[in-house]
């Protein structure tokens, strides 16, 4: 009786060991994920950047330099009109909350929309789209009103460079030799235009 006894205790012992050896052994289970940590080397536009491992908690997006040099709030229009100097105002514009640079001059107006307020040093792609609830975060609007009494607007064509820069609460945005056309009757050439507006 004993021996049966001992037998039976010592089985129960081996089952016991085998299967907490088994548990030991098995590989961990297939469904489980690495988790990629965001960072400011990872190659990735994420976290709060505003470009590319750059701005917000990164290092400051690198300067962008127009291939042009101007005087700030100035514009260059072609031979026979008259270039101009601004006063800038800068607000967010209420209808579509797009934030807007505008510079008014003795001869000419230039108006300048974003989607929102520039936050990164970047290359801005002007639109056609006269519609500034339709931009993107990477597209500007361009015009000016200018021309004998301000007589004719004229906007950017598209896929243009313009050039934006933010240093604290100081934003500049420059262009070189535009192409602009006429969006009011009369007007029967195009514009090349230069300018440099700065907020501050």
């Amino acid at each position: 009786m004993k021996s049966s006894v001992l037998v039976a205790f010592l089985f129960s012992i081996i089952l016991t060991v085998n299967c907490c050896k088994k548990k030991v052994d098995e590989p961990a289970s297939s469904s489980s994920q690495t988790t990629t940590v965001e960072s400011c080397s990872d190659g990735i536009q994420n976290q709060d950047e505003t470009g590319v491992d750059c701005g917000g908690v990164c290092p400051a997006c690198p300067q962008v330099t127009a291939p042009c040099s101007q005087s700030a709030n100035t514009s260059d229009f072609p031979v026979g009109m008259q270039d101009d100097s601004y006063t800038v105002y800068c607000s967010i514009e209420m209808i579509y909350d797009n934030y807007e640079m505008k510079g008014n001059g003795s001869a000419s107006d230039m108006t300048i929309w974003f989607r929102a307020l520039p936050t990164s040093n970047m290359v801005y792609t002007t639109t056609n789209s006269t519609n500034a609830g339709s931009l993107s975060a990477s597209q500007a609007i361009i015009s000016t009103v200018a021309g004998g009494t301000f007589s004719y607007l004229y906007y950017a064509n598209a896929f243009q460079d313009l050039y934006v820069n933010v240093n604290g609460n100081v934003i500049t945005a420059e262009f070189c030799s535009l192409t602009f056309n006429s969006a009011s009757s009369g007007a029967t050439t195009d514009l090349i235009v230069s300018g440099f507006l700065q907020c501050n």
